[in-house]
C-alpha cells in the first residue's frame, strides 16, 4: 500500500480592494457598455424601424439596470467625487431610455452626452 503524500496547506489570498488601475479600467468598461447601448438606441430611433428601436431600447434598459449598480459600487470604492458623476451619468442615460419612444428632446440628449464627457474626463484625468 502506498504512503500518502504530504500536501501543502492552501494559501488563502487576502481579500481587499482591487488596485486603483483595475477599478479605473472597470469604470471605463462599464461606462462604455452603457454608452454603446444608448448610442445604438439613438441611431436606430433615427434610422431604424420601430421594432428595431424598441428592441434596442429594451436592451439599453436591461444593460443600465444590470451594469448601473456595479458602476456605482466601483465609483464608491474608487473615490467620493466619482459617486456624483456616475449617478448623474446613469440618471441621464435613464432619462433617454424612459422618454418617449418616437422622439427625444435634444436637451435630454445633450445632458446625457455632457454627463458622459464629464465622467470620462474625470476618470482619464485621475
Amino acid at each position: 500500500m502506498a504512503t500518502p503524500r504530504k500536501t501543502q496547506p492552501l494559501r488563502r489570498m487576502k481579500k481587499g480592494k482591487p488596485p486603483r488601475s483595475l477599478m479605473r479600467q472597470q469604470m471605463i468598461d462599464e461606462k462604455r457598455r452603457i454608452s454603446m447601448h444608448i448610442g445604438n438606441f439613438l441611431v436606430l430611433l433615427e434610422e431604424g424601424t420601430a421594432e428595431q428601436a424598441a428592441l434596442a431600447k429594451q436592451k439599453a434598459r436591461s444593460e443600465i439596470h444590470k451594469v448601473g449598480p456595479e458602476l456605482e459600487k466601483i465609483a464608491a470604492e474608487y473615490g467620493d467625487k466619482y459617486v456624483d458623476l456616475v449617478a448623474d451619468f446613469i440618471d441621464a442615460a435613464e432619462g433617454i431610455i424612459y422618454s418617449a419612444s418616437e422622439w427625444i428632446d435634444q436637451a435630454i440628449i445633450t445632458r446625457y452626452f455632457s454627463s458622459e464627457q464629464k465622467l470620462e474626463k474625470a476618470i482619464v484625468k485621475d
